[in-house]
């Protein structure tokens, strides 16, 4: 019964709004459309109950209730048929869509998100096994921070935001098309200082789901080689980002950045990589000094540091996280350290694309893309 009152409340959220009451008809007929399309594919629906974390000071007053929220994943069971399905166990790929109120209506309203996501499990029993998946992508809330409409709402300060999700659950397969799971997962929305406030805003919760697959399919043997990892891999990016300062209403600062990384591989799966950062951040130059003009007043004021970071392999992707140090900056810096949470994309041998969220702990300090040159 809570799974069906959590749909019910999916579909009144979806048609307070306009735009979005279109869109939850199109993605619902999305999902039913794909189901059709391939016996791999699976359909979960799942019912989370949490709450908003107070994570900073003056945002108690917004946490008012518990969110509740549903889930809809359309998955595909990967077959085998490349080596990096067997290197990590045979995963699920899918497309989540995830709708919450957020305990406030008024202030804080509803949020909703749409992700691709990977799903690893640990245990090689089909039966009773423990998964983790990990995904990110757009996310909106229907409540920002407005200075006349809703001054309070200090947790987002836009309705486009990016969004991430990670859960870890214990699934229980019932037969060969339908199993449950229990988990305990987290949402996270940001807009990563493109416009603030930007405190962010993150959703703990407990969830319960059910998953049908339409057809289970036998495990297959790779036809393609394995992706050759060498012992080191060296790539120099070039990034650009953008970001708000306080006070609010400010322009956008653009920041530049020229990373070189250096990784040693662990097996297939893992890399450790040390990486030397250049930054160019306008947002940090003292409004009452000129912008650098010269390429030398450019180069005095940029900031350095150096990070160490892990690293995820799956084929031509990697998911990285990884903690880094201030070295030498001309103007005062939030903090010390910087921290990354970064994906790249291996087009060829030669080139490399990225995307990162930069965070000072955990307050978000600009996003960056890059492109980068392989030279080891």
């Amino acid at each position: 019964m809570r799974f069906v009152y959590n749909l019910r409340l999916l579909f009144r959220m979806s048609t307070r709004i306009p735009s979005l009451k279109k869109s939850f008809y199109l993605l619902s007929g999305f999902f039913l459309m794909c189901t059709q399309l391939s016996a791999q594919y699976s359909l979960e629906a799942k019912a989370h109950f949490g709450f908003v974390i107070p994570h900073r000071n003056g945002v108690d007053n917004l946490i008012q209730d518990h969110v509740q929220g549903l889930e809809i994943n359309l998955e595909k069971q990967t077959s085998g048929l490349k080596h990096w399905h067997h290197q990590w166990n045979l995963p699920k790929v899918g497309l989540s869509f995830y709708g919450a109120d957020l305990g406030n209506p008024k202030q804080l309203g509803y949020s909703f998100s749409l992700f691709p996501y990977i799903k690893f499990s640990t245990s090689e029993d089909r039966r009773l096994m423990f998964q983790l998946k990990m995904g990110s992508g757009i996310g909106y809330v229907t409540k920002a921070f407005d200075p006349d409409e809703n001054h309070k709402n200090v947790m987002i300060g836009s309705r486009g935001n990016i969004s991430a999700g990670i859960t870890g659950e214990t699934r229980y397969q019932f037969s060969k098309n339908l199993s449950a799971s229990a988990g305990l997962s987290l949402m996270h929305y940001s807009n990563a200082s493109y416009k603030v406030p930007n405190l962010g805003i993150n959703l703990p919760s407990i969830s319960l789901g059910l998953d049908y697959a339409f057809n289970r399919i036998e495990t297959q043997d790779p036809i393609d080689s394995l992706l050759k990892k060498g012992r080191f891999e060296g790539v120099i990016y070039g990034t650009f980002g953008l970001k708000e300062n306080y006070p609010i209403g400010r322009k956008k600062y653009p920041i530049f950045g020229v990373s070189t990384q250096v990784s040693k591989y662990f097996g297939y799966r893992s890399k450790v990589s040390g990486t030397f950062d250049i930054f160019y951040n306008t947002s940090i130059i003292p409004q009452d000094e000129p912008q650098p003009s010269s390429l030398g007043e450019m180069v005095s004021a940029t900031a350095q540091g150096f990070m160490l970071s892990y690293g995820m392999n799956i084929d031509k992707l990697s998911l990285s996280f990884g903690q880094g140090i201030y070295i030498r900056s001309k103007y005062s810096i939030d903090s010390s350290f910087y921290h990354r949470i970064a994906a790249s994309y291996v087009l060829n041998n030669r080139i490399a694309l990225r995307w990162v969220v930069k965070t000072h702990f955990f307050k978000a300090d600009n996003f960056e893309i890059g492109i980068g040159y392989r030279f080891l």
